[in-house]
């Protein structure tokens, strides 16, 4: 009886703090303070190139920032199923918010990364430079990473892995 409430004592605290992990973390933008003004180019040359803060302010709204590697097998298969998991997730939201990604490679290798790919209307940029520089900037501790970020470029909430931010949290800060 001790041994199987010592079981399920240790099962809560291993959700709670996997929850914690996921959802939120202690490097980067603090809540409510600007993201960044890193260095950010367009992959497809589409886009002006500028500084993070500048291009997420200059959007008018919400945006969700998902920094990826191509490296990563999770963001791999978070890219061949982005365009109907982010639709949805954003009807769910019921607000404005526009898809933001930063490659974490040359500009070759994130084009090859999206190419062929069926992003949607995802705004797709690479982040040249030191991948070290930029990933400590950004308090990226691993990919994917996301911030959710307010109509001035300011952070919303911090996400680690494949995770969307809960609806109602993203309807809160988008409003």
């Amino acid at each position: 009886m001790i041994l199987a409430v010592l079981v399920v004592g240790l099962a809560v605290q291993l959700v709670v703090h996997r929850r914690r992990v996921s959802l939120s973390f202690m490097q980067g933008p603090e809540f409510g303070e600007p993201l960044p003004d890193v260095w950010i180019s367009s992959i497809d040359g589409a886009r002006q190139d500028g500084a993070l803060g500048g291009i997420l302010s200059s959007l008018g709204g919400c945006s969700l920032v998902v920094i990826l590697s191509p490296s990563c097998p999770v963001c791999e298969q978070m890219r061949d199923r982005w365009r109907i998991r982010f639709e949805t997730w954003r009807d769910s939201v019921d607000v404005p918010v526009v898809p933001v990604w930063v490659v974490l490679d040359d500009r070759t290798g994130a084009n090859r990364f999206v190419q062929g790919r069926d992003l949607g209307e995802t705004l797709l940029y690479h982040a040249p430079g030191r991948q070290y520089d930029v990933e400590r900037s950004l308090g990226v501790v691993g990919t994917p990473t996301s911030y959710l970020a307010g109509r001035r470029g300011e952070k919303v909430l911090g996400l680690l892995g494949a995770h969307f931010p809960p609806v109602e949290m993203a309807r809160d800060g988008c409003s």
